[in-house]
C-alpha cells in the first residue's frame, strides 16, 4: 500500500509490516461495507 508508506515517511514513522498491512486491508473492508449507502 503505496499511499500508507508515504504517509508514515512523512510523519517520520516505520512503514507497517506486511501483517499489519493486512489488519489495516481487513479493518478498511469491514468499515467499507458497514457504511449505510443513501440512494441520490
Amino acid at each position: 500500500m503505496e499511499w500508507v508508506d508515504r504517509l508514515a515517511a512523512e510523519l517520520h514513522l516505520e512503514a507497517l509490516s506486511a501483517h499489519e498491512n493486512e489488519h489495516l486491508l481487513t479493518a478498511s473492508r469491514e468499515v467499507a461495507h458497514r457504511i449505510e449507502r443513501k440512494a441520490t
